[in-house]
């Protein structure tokens, strides 16, 4: 048996889900800050060697007489129709998105991890109570088996504690197989093996 708030602290940092949407937002992050570098004046430079200079883009070649040429150029945008003022709140809009997005998912995840807690909790006392039904059958069909033999039971009472035995049996197996599968459900919504 694990202690719930240490599955639900697990699940809160391993769960995938919710550590893509947590690296979504840093992503999410980074873009608010490219958006503000718009707002920012840039610098540039470039030199060249051996008297011939291409351009950035490659496409025009000049010669030069000089051995050695270098330019500084740096620009400051001072008007420009909103555009970066509207980058900067998308990229905004979308970071709080992500984070009302992993909001969600915590408790959704905090939600799940509980209830397939409490549903392994379930099972594994059903397997007991189970087990305890299963004896019990096998007693009674023991019982009913020597009343027959020695003729103060009917052939009707045996059969009808073989059939409750054999139910008795598919009934702890069926909860065996439960406890293993809210245990898998455990581990799904934590995020990892616990066995």
């Amino acid at each position: 048996v694990w202690v719930q708030e240490q599955l639900v602290t697990q699940a809160l940092a391993q769960n995938p889900g919710l550590l893509s949407l947590r690296a979504r937002q840093e992503s999410a992050r980074w873009s608010v800050r490219a958006a503000k570098s718009d707002f920012l004046p840039s610098l540039s430079f470039s030199a060249g060697l051996g008297g011939r200079r291409t351009s950035p883009d490659g496409t025009a070649e000049t010669k030069n007489t000089d051995p050695f040429s270098y330019s500084i150029s740096a620009s400051l945008p001072l008007f420009e129709p909103f555009s970066r003022n509207v980058s900067v709140q998308l990229a905004r809009a979308q970071e709080d998105d992500l984070a009302q997005a992993i909001r969600g998912r915590e408790l959704t995840v905090r939600s799940e991890v509980v209830a397939a807690n409490h549903a392994v909790i379930a099972a594994f006392r059903k397997i007991d109570l189970q087990r305890a039904n299963k004896a019990a059958a096998a007693e009674a069909l023991d019982l009913a088996t020597q009343r027959y033999r020695v003729g103060s039971g009917t052939y009707l009472e045996l059969l009808d504690a073989r059939v409750t035995t054999d139910r008795a049996d598919a009934d702890y197996v069926t909860a065996v197989y439960e406890y293993h599968k809210a245990i898998a459900t455990l581990e799904n919504a934590v995020g990892r093996p616990l066995r």
